[in-house]
């Protein structure tokens, strides 16, 4: 029993951790939800798939959400068929989604964090629960020193990964990129 309660109590502050900054919240652009490389929390259709387009000049990301749903939005004119958010991925085509009928209007910018091993990645994307950072770094999307190209989403996310030592969660945002705890624990 006592063997019990100890293990409970040492798995305690990790679990709280965990849980605290387990869920993000996006912006909208013209209306449309835009999920880099996560997950809608609520329930979801897929509308259409549409082709990536070329980033604007290694834009900043409101730059890049926004040629995203200027893609969308063309497709969706196309297919005729509506949509709610883009889901943005790896491939050449990301997701138009639509989500169901009976999912209420503040859940629908509620998502799920990037996972890169043990590290939660909100990209242009925060906790959903209040949180503090307790480092920053600049957040850069093109490497015009080395080769003059776009960096893409694993190239600015590893940058803030080396930065930080051991960091539980990340906030890429459009200028910086921040280590994150949990509000109570700064």
């Amino acid at each position: 029993m006592k063997k019990a309660l100890f293990s409970l109590l040492l798995a305690y502050p990790f679990t709280t951790y965990a849980q605290a900054l387990k869920v993000g919240r996006v912006d909208d652009i013209d209306g449309k939800y835009v999920f880099y490389y996560m997950k809608p929390v609520a329930a979801y259709d897929v509308a259409f798939t549409f082709t990536t387009p070329p980033m604007p000049a290694c834009g900043i990301g409101s730059e890049r959400s926004e040629a995203m749903v200027k893609a969308a939005l063309m497709e969706a004119g196309t297919v005729q068929k509506p949509f709610d958010a883009i889901v943005v991925g790896n491939g050449t085509r990301d997701m138009a989604i639509r989500f169901r009928n009976n999912t209420p209007s503040d859940s629908m910018a509620l998502c799920r964090p990037m996972m890169i091993g043990s590290t939660a990645v909100f990209f242009l994307a925060e906790p959903a629960s209040s949180w503090t950072p307790t480092e920053k770094v600049k957040t850069v999307w093109w490497d015009g020193v080395v080769n003059g190209q776009c960096l893409t989403t694993q190239q600015i996310t590893n940058r803030g990964m080396r930065k930080f030592k051991n960091p539980k969660t990340i906030v890429v945002a459009n200028f910086y990129t921040y280590n994150a705890v949990p509000a109570k624990e700064q």
